[in-house]
């Protein structure tokens, strides 16, 4: 049985995937009187996206990670972290800020794929070299792990939020590193030949 609990909703601009480490500044009255409300009762607070004109049914509750500085005139810096997807069933406006009764939600039961989980590590750590970024993965990662660094769409992003398989965010994951990668190689390869020009070789 599916159980519904209410939380603060906080429409934004913005797609949090489970794990994403995010920081915020607060300032708008009813949001300081939100997180007020979070930090009172130890709860999280939803982010849903809010694009086009309306609000995403479908967001990630997010937990108060830390307070990084609390301004004289109440204004916050803090760091969240994502937690659970949620779905927004019913929304109240008895408080400053909405509120909704949401339900969480999880991937459906199926069997990983261990080929999409090694091909998509292998082109994740592919594209990290070219970067010059770190080359390692933690040992337990998942698609939201890896989807955080790729540069997605606002509704690519929320398409992932919503998708309840990991091995078909899997195979998007791969589907845009298979598009990335050629194009980073051949700018690799154009600076190479560039910081080659007007030297005689040895």
């Amino acid at each position: 049985m599916t159980t519904s609990v209410l939380i603060p909703l906080f429409p934004l601009e913005l797609v949090v995937l489970p794990g994403q480490v995010l920081s915020l500044h607060i300032f708008e009255q009813r949001y300081k009187a939100m997180i007020a409300d979070c930090r009172a009762g130890g709860l999280p607070f939803a982010i849903c996206l809010e694009w086009g004109g309306a609000v995403r049914a479908t967001g990630c509750a997010v937990a108060i990670q830390e307070i990084l500085r609390e301004y004289p005139d109440g204004r916050l810096d803090l760091v969240a972290v994502g937690q659970r997807r949620c779905r927004v069933l019913d929304t109240y406006d008895d408080r400053p800020y909405l509120s909704g009764m949401v339900e969480y939600f999880d991937d459906g039961d199926e069997l990983i794929d261990p080929e999409g989980v090694a091909r998509a590590e292998e082109r994740f750590l592919e594209l990290l070299a070219l970067l010059g970024a770190e080359t390692g993965l933690p040992q337990t990662w998942s698609s939201f792990h890896l989807a955080q660094r790729l540069d997605f769409s606002l509704e690519e992003r929320q398409h992932l939020l919503e998708t309840t398989s990991e091995n078909t965010r899997l195979r998007l994951l791969i589907e845009r590193l298979d598009q990335v990668l050629p194009a980073l190689h051949e700018r690799r390869e154009m600076r190479r030949r560039a910081q080659t020009n007007g030297h005689l070789k040895s």
